[in-house]
Formats: C-alpha cells, sequence, structure tokens
C-alpha cells in the first residue's frame, strides 16, 4: 500500500482496528482469505486444463484430441463393467487414471450412424444417415473435424472398415483420410478388404505422426472394427473354446493390446501429457439375446451401452460417473474441452460439468432409434428412452423394463406401470420433436458398386429396398426377427458356395413373406447360376431392372452361356452405370477370355490415365496389369505400394507373386524373408511364402511354414490344405494329410479353396490305399470346376 493510499484511508478517518490478541489489523484475515480464493481459483485453472479460453491461445499452447472408436464393443463384456468381463488391462489401467462413464449409450446400434452422431452431435433422426449401405451426410451439416481444421488443428482419420470410407461423407474436414482398404485381389471372392486390423490402422497413425512437420494440435480418429463379426482374432488371442461369444472375445482382448501400443507410442513421443484421450464404441453386439445375432435390428442393453473413458491431460486420479449419458455428446464434450467454439446446432450436451464433478445437467435420459428392421423388412422403426433406471421401447407393442432389477430385459412391466410408461412416451416424443426439426432434408444416397454390394452382404449389411413411405408401422419388429436370422443364413451358405441349402432358406422367407427384397433376389440368383440354372437366375436379375448389380451378375451369365455379345454389351453397361473396378476386372478377364487383349489394354490405359491418379486405383490396376502379364507396368504400382505403406504385408506378397509368375521365385522368397520378423504373424504372408519354399524346393521351411500358418490362423481353411498338400509330397504322411483336409471343409472355405482342398484329399486317399474314396473327391472337385466356368 503506498503513503499517498494510506494517508488517504487515515484523513478518511477509517484506523485500522487491530486484534487484542496478536496487534495485527483485522484485515489480514480477509487478505489470506483473499489469497486462498485465488489459490483456488488458480487451482481450479488447472484442474480443468485451461480449456475454457484456449480457443483465444495460440495452437502450441492448444490440446491434441484423439478419439478411438473399438467398434462393436459392449459395455458389459468388459471386466472395467462387469466383474465377469474380458480381462483388458490397458483399458482398465487407463480407467484408473481418467474417467469412467458407467452409463454410456449408443444412439443407434449401426456403425455409420452412430459415428454420424459422434462426428456431428446429432441424433440419427436429425442427420438423417439411418443405414449403412447407402446413406451419405449431408454437406450442409458441418463435421467435428471440420470444426477442429477451422480453428487451426491438423486433422487425421484412420479407419478399419469400408463401411466408414470417404464416401460416407465422414472423411470432411480431414487432412489425411486413410480408408485405404483396397486389396489386390479384386475378382470378388477375398473379402478381405472389408476391414484391416487394429494394428494396420494404429501403424498408419504413427506413420502420419512421423511425417508431421507443423507446430500445431491435431485432431485424430481411429476406428478399429476387430470386434465386428466375423470373429476371427489373431492366433495369440484365440480362444480354446471356439465359440462366437469367446472368439468375440478374443477381438477385444486384441484391440486392448493395440492399445496398449497406441499408449506406449504417445509417451514415447511425448504426447501422452497433451492429449485429450477418449476411447469408445460405436455400439455393442447382441449375442442371441432376445434372439437376434449381431446389432442394428433390437434396442436391448447388449446392442447400446457401450464403454466411454476419458484420460484428460495430467490426470492421475480415476473417477466413475453413474449419469446416464449418451455417445451424441462426446463432440461438444471435447470441442470445449479444447477451448473450440461448440457449433450451436449440436443436439448433444457438453459433459465438462460432469468431468468437473457438477452434477446438474439438462438432460437426465439417453435416446436411441433403429430403422434396420423398417429398410430391411418394412416393418415399424423403433425408439427408446431410458434414464438410470428405467428404459421405455416405443414400438407397436412397446416395452418397459426396471434395468436396476432386470438388466437382462427379460420381463416387460409395462401393463404394470402405465403411468409411468406414459410419461416416458411422452418425453421421448418431446425429444423426437425436438431432434426432428433439425432435419430439414433425408440423407443424401450413394450409388453402391456391385463389389461393395457383396461386401457388405459379407457383413450381414444387405441393402433394403423399403423406403420409408413403405414402412408399415403397425408391424413389430419382435415378430419378424426368424425373418431376418433366415436372410443372414441364407446370406451366409451363399457366401460359402452351398447354393442348394441357401436356396432353401430362400424358398421359406419367400413362404412366409410373400415377396423377396431385391437383396435377396440377387442371392436367389447367386445360387440358380451357381448350380447351372442360368435360365433362372437371368429371369430374376432382368425383373430387377438396369441396375448395376442386375448388369454385372448378367454379364457372368452371358460368359458362362457362351453369348460373348450379349455379355459385352453388359460389361459396358454396369462401367457406364456405376464405375467399378471389380466391374472392371471382370470384364478384362472376358476380353482376354475372348481373344481380345489389345482391346482390354486400351481400356484399362485409359481408366489410368482418368482414375489412377488415386492411392485406391494402384493395387487394382496392379492386380488387372497383371492378370494381361504387363509386368512393367504391375511391378512399378506394387513397388511404388511398398514404399508408401511398408506396414502392410499384402503388398510385398503382391509382388512377391509377380516375380513368381516370371519364374524368379528367389528375388521373390529374397523379398519376403527380409521381412519375416514384421509379418510372420500375418497368414497373408505366410501362405505365400509357404508355396515360395515349395517353389525352390525346400520342403522342410515349407511344412514348418504352413505348420506356423495354422497355429496363427486357425480358422483359414488354406492353411490346412497347403500344410496337408506338403506332407504328402514330401513325407507321404497320407493319415495326417487327410485329417487336416477334412478339417479345412469344417471351416466353411470358398468355393475356390474348397476345389483345391478336394484334389488335395483325393491325392491323401490314393497314398493311403482307398482307391473309392479319391475317386469321389476328385469328381467332386471337376464338378465344382466345370459349374464355376
Amino acid at each position: 500500500m503506498s503513503k499517498k493510499k494510506g494517508k488517504k484511508q487515515s484523513s478518511a478517518g477509517v484506523s485500522p482496528a487491530r486484534s487484542a490478541q496478536t496487534g495485527r489489523p483485522r484485515y489480514s484475515v480477509a487478505i489470506v482469505i483473499g489469497i486462498v480464493f485465488l489459490v483456488l481459483i488458480l487451482g481450479y485453472g488447472a484442474f480443468h486444463f485451461s480449456f475454457k479460453n484456449k480457443g483465444e491461445q495460440e495452437n502450441s499452447a492448444s490440446y491434441n484430441v484423439l478419439l478411438v472408436s473399438m467398434d462393436t464393443v459392449r459395455a458389459d463384456y468388459l471386466r472395467l463393467y462387469d466383474a465377469e468381463g474380458v480381462e483388458t488391462p490397458h483399458l482398465e489401467k487407463l480407467a484408473k487414471e481418467g474417467i469412467l462413464f458407467k452409463k454410456a449409450i449408443s444412439q443407434i446400434p449401426y456403425t455409420l450412424p452412430s459415428h454420424t452422431s459422434m462426428f456431428t452431435g446429432l441424433h440419427p433422426v436429425a442427420h438423417g444417415v439411418r443405414d449403412n449401405v447407402e446413406d451419405v451426410l449431408r454437406k450442409e451439416i458441418p463435421t467435428i473435424a471440420e470444426t477442429f481444421l477451422k480453428h487451426g488443428y491438423n486433422t487425421a482419420g484412420f479407419v478399419g472398415s469400408m463401411v466408414l470410407n470417404r464416401t460416407t461423407g465422414l472423411a470432411r474436414g480431414f487432412e489425411y483420410y486413410d480408408d485405404f482398404l483396397s486389396r489386390a485381389d479384386v475378382r470378388g471372392e477375398d473379402l478381405g478388404a472389408i476391414e484391416r486390423r487394429a494394428q494396420e490402422v494404429f501403424y498408419s497413425f504413427q506413420n502420419w505422426q512421423g511425417k508431421r512437420t507443423e507446430q500445431k494440435p491435431f485432431f485424430a480418429f481411429l476406428h478399429f472394427y476387430d470386434p465386428h463379426d466375423p470373429y476371427d482374432p489373431p492366433s495369440t488371442f484365440s480362444p480354446k473354446e471356439d465359440t462366437a461369444q469367446e472368439r468375440y472375445k478374443g477381438e477385444i482382448r486384441y484391440v486392448d493390446y493395440v492399445l496398449g501400443e497406441l499408449f506406449e507410442f504417445l509417451r514415447n513421443r511425448n504426447l501422452w501429457d497433451n492429449t485429450v484421450l477418449v476411447i469408445t464404441s460405436d455400439h455393442g453386439e447382441m449375442l442371441q439375446e432376445h434372439g437376434e445375432i449381431g446389432h442394428g435390428y433390437f434396442l436391448y442393453q447388449p446392442a447400446l451401452a457401450v464403454p466411454l473413458i476419458f484420460h484428460l491431460p495430467g490426470q492421475k486420479q480415476s473417477k466413475a460417473i453413474s449419469n446416464v449419458v449418451q455417445l451424441v455428446d462426446v463432440p461438444s464434450t471435447i470441442l470445449e474441452l479444447s477451448g473450440v467454439p461448440v457449433p450451436g446446432e449440436m443436439q448433444g450436451e457438453s459433459l465438462v460439468p460432469l468431468l468437473e464433478g457438477e452434477s446438474g445437467r439438462k438432460n437426465r435420459f439417453a435416446l436411441s432409434e433403429s430403422y434396420f428392421a423398417s429398410i430391411q423388412l418394412g416393418v415399424s422403426p423403433i425408439f427408446s428412452i431410458q434414464d438410470s433406471s428405467w428404459k421405455y421401447i416405443d414400438s407397436p407393442q412397446a416395452e418397459l423394463y426396471d434395468l436396476a432389477k432386470d438388466p437382462a430385459e427379460s420381463k416387460n412391466i409395462i401393463e404394470e406401470k402405465k403411468s409411468l410408461s406414459q410419461q416416458m412416451k411422452q418425453k421421448l416424443v418431446q425429444y423426437g420433436e425436438r431432434n426432428r426439426a433439425s432435419a430439414a432434408k433425408p440423407s443424401e444416397k450413394r450409388s453402391i458398386t456391385p463389389e461393395q454390394a457383396e461386401q457388405f452382404a459379407a457383413l450381414g449389411y444387405l441393402g433394403g429396398s423399403f423406403s420409408e413411405e413403405k414402412w408399415d408401422f403397425r408391424k413389430d419388429p419382435k415378430d419378424y426377427i426368424d425373418d431376418w436370422t433366415r436372410i443372414l443364413e441364407a446370406t451366409n451358405l451363399t457366401m460359402h458356395g452351398q447354393y442348394a441349402e441357401a436356396l432353401s432358406v430362400i424358398d421359406q422367407i419367400a413362404k412366409d413373406a410373400g415377396t423377396l427384397t431385391d437383396p435377396i433376389l440377387i442371392l436367389q440368383s447367386k445360387c440358380l447360376a451357381g448350380l447351372g440354372k442360368f435360365g433362372e437366375a437371368e429371369k430374376i436379375l432382368k425383373q430387377l431392372g438396369d441396375t448395376p448389380a442386375a448388369s454385372t451378375f448378367l454379364a457372368g451369365i452371358y460368359t458362362s452361356t457362351g453369348r460373348d455379345k450379349e455379355a459385352s454389351e453388359a460389361y459396358q453397361r454396369a462401367l457406364q452405370q456405376r464405375f467399378s473396378y471389380f466391374v472392371l476386372y471382370n470384364y478384362v478377364l472376358f476380353l482376354k477370355r475372348t481373344d481380345r487383349k489389345q482391346e482390354a489394354l486400351d481400356l484399362v490405359n485409359q481408366v489410368q490415365q482418368t482414375r489412377g491418379d488415386t492411392d485406391q486405383a494402384k493395387p487394382l490396376l496392379a492386380e488387372i496389369y497383371f492378370l494381361l502379364e504387363r509386368w512393367e507396368k504391375a511391378e512399378e504400382l506394387l513397388l511404388a505400394l511398398v514404399q508408401d505403406r511398408p506396414w502392410e504385408a499384402k503388398w510385398y506378397v503382391q509382388l512377391a507373386s509377380l516375380y513368381q509368375t516370371q519364374n524368379q521365385p528367389r528375388k521373390a522368397l529374397d523379398l519376403l524373408l527380409k521381412k519375416y520378423d514384421t509379418f510372420s504373424n500375418n497368414a497373408e504372408y505366410l501362405l505365400r511364402l509357404g508355396i515360395l519354399f515349395r517353389a525352390v524346393g525346400d520342403g522342410p521351411r515349407e511344412i514348418a511354414t504352413f505348420q506356423k500358418m495354422i497355429q496363427i490362423a486357425r480358422r483359414d481353411p488354406r492353411g490346412y490344405f497347403y500344410l496337408a498338400k506338403a506332407l504328402l509330397d514330401h513325407n507321404r504322411n497320407a493319415e495326417a494329410a487327410i485329417q487336416l483336409s477334412n478339417h479345412g471343409f469344417l471351416l466353411n472355405p470358398d468355393p475356390a479353396i474348397q476345389i483345391f482342398g478336394h484334389y488335395v484329399l483325393s491325392d491323401a486317399y490314393q497314398s493311403a490305399g482307398k482307391l473309392s474314396e479319391a475317386e469321389k473327391e476328385i469328381q467332386l472337385a471337376q464338378k465344382m470346376e466345370k459349374d464355376r466356368l
């Protein structure tokens, strides 16, 4: 205090009173209190991580944001949420240092719509994306990536499935979006490009971080698709008990392992202490509860309750929050934590007050919706609303559950709690009306190529035939779950070449439903063609109209029946309707078979000039040039892929295959052996390596390689057939070869692999002196070859 100020106070007649005990001025207590209060304020600011005003700070002071989505992980399958759940040590350690939301709810149990809610902060009824197959996010709806980019962040996305590829609209705002899932083999039989392992997704993120030079904060999105069906964890995580539930758990354990690698990488790069980390899932999984296999159809808790963990910079103490929250709340939360303005149109409510210990929130409910059965079967959509105790499901046969007493939702008590049901229904209607007001128009649509249609079908995602005006709101989805289960069965049988069995299921579907949807008609026509009934298959396809899928499959029928002119016209029509490398490949194959190789080369060269400048085009064009024996062109593209994506085994495998085809097995073998430490747990790599050991006459290493393959890929039938072949050729162990081949057939191999397996088994029976069995296998193989021509 200055002397001048002191004089002024004295002249005012204000004499500081003194404590009788200390002789100190009483206002010193006020000063101390003020200082303490100031310290608390500063402490609060430190706890709040200075996020509130960070939008006004320099980028160098901003925190990074990393959003990780573990696809299809239901909360109760983690030990974090249920004592009997899967041990996930890395997630559990994160939760001990972070904030665990115990009741996080998905807005829609479907991959693309749910991620769209996580990216936009809008409920599905507002953003309009209801389906995985055809819906596209409207351009006028901003994504969280666009918001971060606008405020000076580097942005990058790394996805593990074709379901989230850039055609969905979710790539908007990402400076780099790695949806590179295209394989070298585009023939439509190998559906390996549907997804890629979590480790590859992480390695892509790692590579991107290594190339960053700008001193900006980043927003990154990592999508680990592995827990999604089909469940096929790496061998280290394969269960002893081979059931769907145990394989699903194995996938979760594998993702947790990769998360451990991610966390270690962040620490080693000094990113851990300045990164907001969010781990969640888009939806859960139904494992036969209420008769559902998979997800999307019903709105029960196994499909809706998901993990949600926040880890904030500098945080060391754990916290568990029991409030019901929603995935639609995540975007506004991470934006507020980052100091980035939250777009006013976002419907989700920021969770920052809960993170800071405040209990008051406007929304105490979680809303969910599903249109899956409506799109597939034409029945009513369903909606749900839940709080911490009660859950109401709105459908023609409404349901109410006491989640506290009945977490399995086994007893519908709606008749006992009519008043409560009406209250929750009214609340659901109010929220629905408010959210629907934001939906100015429905989602945009995208055209699906025949290849994509097959890939979606392999995941259980069939494009539906029922538009909204055809939905019958009187029909409850619960009454039609058996129909959907049969559709899944028919799809699976068709994918594995069991055409007669699939047709039997389809006939039952037609009998019960009275009619078949377009996707099921496509399945029916494929089965008929597979059984050699080309006329019936053609008749069905022509009823579907002039679509790319119909044109493509018709071209195949015309080729099989020697109608070359009609086949060529159908391929050209399909390419004009919707360009697809899958169609292009089959057209080139057709042109080669009909001695029109130059015409095929001219077509491919034209495509490369107009479409070949993208990364996605490289492997597809490489495969086509390989087919046309343009080795230099194919090698040039594959060498570029090896250079650009050295963490992916498939490009080395394809390049080795090219060298082997050019009678250079030693060159191919040297290429692969240099990467053994990197790819020795990759089934495709081991398969090609074993084939190359065979080509150079190294029997012991051929056998050892295929033995390792069946250890790390127990559900891959190819390893068993190739190991059986190696044993027959090198030590004449016929009985072991028979056992291996029969085991391979139990794993539902694709038709092409079945043919190879039958020939191997025939050789094994012949070596064992079982000539009649050998003859049967030869006949089966020859019949299947004839059917495929």
